[in-house]
């Protein structure tokens, strides 16, 4: 299952992070700056998924529905059009609420994915217990961690991904608001691309959550 989406055309602090995961699941963006959209469980139907992005444009938050977007792991994804996601590039942070129907999520299946067979970024399962991953790939230059490590993956955890330049530690990871670590990013050019932001499915294949 996910739920509370959030993608931003900047790098959120520390502070930000953690304030965020603090607010909880289901809550709407504690910050506006940079945000470019968000989805959650509050505002979608049985066909669609709705951007309502409210702090910037002043909507307040009134729905309690807290139940997440079910993905069955077979054939059920969200495909959004790539228009408003196509400049971002070295300075961009996703955040994501996971709730997995097993310990075990097959290798690559694509959790939040911006792909195709040149540049793409994002958050995956690994095909390991309670672990995760996170990938990125400028078209040359791979960078790619299997070990992100949740206590229980069963359960509703926030993934954050910071990207804050093309440097030795220009990919940081949050797990439910702390620090996990960072990737280098040092020899990477670009992460632009046009494909479609898919949750539940990794871009190019059939790998589904």
């Amino acid at each position: 299952m996910l739920d509370g989406v959030q993608i931003y055309s900047r790098a959120l602090s520390s502070g930000e992070i953690l304030a965020q995961y603090n607010a909880g699941r289901g809550a709407y963006a504690v910050s506006g700056d940079g945000l470019i959209a968000q989805y959650t469980s509050n505002d979608y139907n049985a066909t669609h998924v709705f951007d309502t992005n409210p702090v910037v444009l002043g909507h307040t938050q009134t729905d309690t529905d807290l139940t997440g977007r079910n993905f069955d792991g077979t054939d059920t994804s969200i495909k959004i059009d790539h228009t408003p996601f196509d400049d971002l590039n070295d300075e961009q942070t996703i955040s994501v609420w996971v709730k997995q129907n097993n310990s075990i999520e097959p290798v690559n299946a694509g959790i939040v994915t911006k792909r195709s067979s040149g540049a793409f970024f994002g958050i995956y399962g690994s095909g390991n217990v309670n672990k995760f991953k996170i990938r990125l790939n400028d078209g040359k230059n791979n960078a790619e961690s299997n070990n992100v490590s949740l206590t229980d993956i069963t359960q509703w955890n926030n993934i954050t991904l910071v990207i804050n330049g093309f440097n030795a530690n220009g990919a940081k990871i949050y797990i439910n608001g702390n620090y996990f670590g960072a990737l280098s990013l040092s020899s990477f050019t670009t992460l632009i691309n046009t494909n479609d932001l898919r949750f539940g499915k990794e871009g190019v294949s059939s790998k589904y959550f």
